[in-house]
């Protein structure tokens, strides 16, 4: 029972990397092959347990410094080398698999996903149901985690031109390492206490770490394009169902297990406090900024921040669903349509949009070719900002900022703001329903993109605006 448990919990988070379009169909037999070498690493760690670390005097007895180092070296260490076996096997005999930045990352992940599937059946028989979505959101997500740091090190030291590679991929395995012992050490140390909090507080700080590593390795994508975008309500949506069955097997699980009075009792609680967690993880992995070449720093942050207003609320980090929408639309015709209350325009407006402006910490405008009438002969150019908070989407379509355009030749995107531009109003943008759009406007595009680019975008810095940015390292 609790095997085809531990893969539906592990297919959970291989499907992810699916929903984010980083591999299809034809790569899904590497895929399993492997998961399925992570799984079977559980026998090396079984192993080194036997014949090499039985004969290391440490164990755990609650004392600090010595379950510090219980944590470092018998467990991180073994476990985080085991994951790595399978990965550096795909490496070495199907390198094929390995042509954009993240499949580095990737791969790490279904490697750590067999491991922690194997892991769970122990757990579960050990112990009983009531750790099914404990297991199934922390621990999974956090092997998945950890791993991933050894194989961001690696893409890094390929992918970007920095001196010491070596050294640099070294510091993320003893990343990965550290990250695994400092959040075993405080489930160990404090587990039923108020330290166990310090794991849960790491764990999310892991999970936008990981969501930034992801970020960077589709940023320096060699098919990188602006039209790809990740859809974060399908992600998460996605997500979400797939745990509220989690939940459901629990609960059965929990009734068979311990009776039903039982069950819904420990099941409320666990479902809260986890919810919460589920809730701003799953979040922030569906949510992504596309920058091409842009390599964001790895800053110790959680996966949202508190805003004020009216009221305190949470805001996550990363594009919002709006935005995302209309990342779709990049170098497509669209419509701009009036919202209730509107003054500026009197009827639906055919538009182009011609390419992302990105400002001051990378807010991002988009420019767009918006006709003045039905003939399609004279334009103005305006910009569009994604509305980020509130009501971002009317009908299932993204509400847009109406900013008034103005001669930027010469001025540093990077100290501009969306308030240096003039505010027109709120309007939702829609797929357009001119269907002769493209042939009328196709023969003058290409001149028009060529001679706006060169008018006032200058070539950028392939690590990103105002040189490149420094890592810092959690």
């Amino acid at each position: 029972m609790y095997v085809p448990i531990s893969c539906f919990i592990a297919w959970i988070w291989i499907d992810y990397f699916r929903l984010i379009e980083v591999y299809g169909n034809e790569k899904l037999k590497y895929i399993l092959l492997t998961f399925f070498m992570g799984a079977a690493s559980v026998f090396l760690v079984l192993g080194a347990d036997k014949y090499v670390l039985d004969y290391i005097p440490l164990e755990l007895n609650q004392e600090p410094g010595n379950d510090a180092l219980y944590c470092i070296f018998k467990i991180g260490v073994v476990e985080e080398t085991a994951k790595m076996v399978p990965y550096f096997i795909m490496f070495l005999f199907f390198r094929k698999q390995f042509k954009e930045p993240i499949d580095y990352i990737a791969f790490a992940a279904f490697s750590a996903l067999g491991f922690a599937a194997a892991e769970d059946v122990k757990y579960f028989i050990h112990h009983d149901g009531s750790i099914i979505s404990i297991r199934a959101i922390l621990t999974s997500v956090a092997h998945m985690f950890f791993s991933s740091l050894v194989g961001y090190g690696i893409l890094t030291a390929k992918y970007r031109k920095l001196r010491f590679k070596f050294f640099r991929v070294a510091v993320y395995c003893a990343m990965a390492v550290f990250s695994h012992a400092f959040y075993d050490f405080w489930l160990i140390e404090g587990l039923g206490t108020v330290w166990a909090l310090i794991s849960i507080f790491f764990f999310l700080m892991g999970t936008s770490w990981y969501a930034t590593m992801i970020n960077n390795a589709l940023n320096n994508a060699s098919d990188f394009t602006y039209k790809r975008t990740v859809t974060a309500d399908k992600v998460a949506t996605r997500i979400f169902i797939y745990y509220a069955v989690v939940f459901v097997i629990q609960l059965i699980v929990n009734v068979v297990e311990m009776g039903a009075l039982a069950a819904f009792a420990s099941f409320q609680g666990t479902v809260y406090v986890l919810g919460i967690i589920l809730s701003g993880m799953v979040t922030r992995l569906s949510r992504f900024k596309f920058i091409q070449g842009r390599w964001q720093p790895i800053r110790i942050e959680l996966p949202f921040r508190f805003r004020t207003g009216a009221g305190l609320h949470f805001a996550v980090k990363g594009d919002s669903v709006a935005a995302s929408r209309l990342n779709q639309y990049y170098e497509e015709y669209i419509t701009i349509n009036a919202l209730p209350g509107s003054v500026y325009l009197d009827k639906p407006r055919v538009a182009f949009i011609e390419k992302k402006l990105f400002l001051k910490y990378d807010e991002t405008l988009h420019l767009a070719r918006v006709y003045k009438d039905d003939t399609l002969q004279e334009f103005e150019m305006m910009l569009l900002l994604p509305k980020l908070k509130g009501q971002v989407m009317y009908s299932g379509n993204p509400i847009v900022a109406l900013l008034r355009y103005t001669e930027i030749e010469g001025i540093d995107l990077t100290t501009l703001t969306s308030k240096n531009f003039d505010f027109i109003e709120w309007v939702c943008v829609k797929p357009t329903t001119i269907d002769n759009i493209p042939i009328r406007l196709t023969s003058t595009l290409k001149e028009f993109k060529q001679e706006e680019h060169d008018r006032f975008m200058p070539e950028q810095n392939p690590e990103g605006f105002g040189g490149e940015s420094q890592e810092v390292k959690g």
